[in-house]
């Protein structure tokens, strides 16, 4: 069946969104979404949204979900499509992370790269007093791409592809519904 990328608004995209396999939805930031069609059924989203407060510099979004129903290459296709959307509206740096045990054969497939492992730091409250636990503790591939991405990380690409499938990847939802989406590793 042909893929077909279109674009989505941001309440259709959370919607679908809520049986992420690991994630709740993102609750801020919004740049844009994409969408991949398999004829009339959606079956990948992909959502770009500001990132964390030491890479806001104006020039780097973040790909903060991208989630499949597995549908082979709609990863790939709805992160090219946010790729070149973001690069044509001038951002020249895009990130994104994926759990250790998650291949990121769809970032690969992309043109993007491991720049990074990284651990997940707690976040402010919105009061900037305290501090909440990160929704998902542990170390995460930090990937790139883009005219200022940092370059290609050997020692952490290595990590990477020696955990999938030995790192266990964490769900935050039990049902069975949930568990059949994949994301990061597309």
């Amino acid at each position: 069946m042909r893929l077909v990328v279109r674009p989505i608004v941001r309440d259709t995209a959370l919607a679908w969104l809520r049986t992420h396999r690991h994630l709740p939805p993102p609750s801020g930031g919004w740049l844009l979404g994409a969408a991949v069609h398999a004829g009339d059924r959606l079956c990948t989203v992909a959502i770009v949204e500001r990132p964390a407060r030491l890479l806001c510099d104006g020039v780097t979004a973040c790909v903060s979900r991208l989630c499949t129903d597995r549908t082979p290459n709609a990863a790939t296709k709805a992160l090219g499509a946010v790729t070149r959307a973001c690069l044509a509206l001038g951002y020249r740096r895009l990130v994104s992370y994926t759990l250790l045990g998650e291949s990121g054969h769809c970032y690969r497939a992309a043109g993007w790269r491991v720049t990074a492992i990284v651990r997940a730091e707690p976040t402010w409250g919105r009061r900037g007093r305290s501090r909440r636990p990160a929704v998902q503790p542990g170390r995460k591939a930090r990937w790139e791409t883009g005219p200022d991405a940092a370059p290609l990380d050997v020692a952490a690409d290595a990590l990477v592809r020696a955990s999938v499938g030995v790192v266990e990847v964490p769900t935050l939802f039990g049902d069975a519904a949930a568990t059949s989406r994949a994301t990061g590793g597309g």
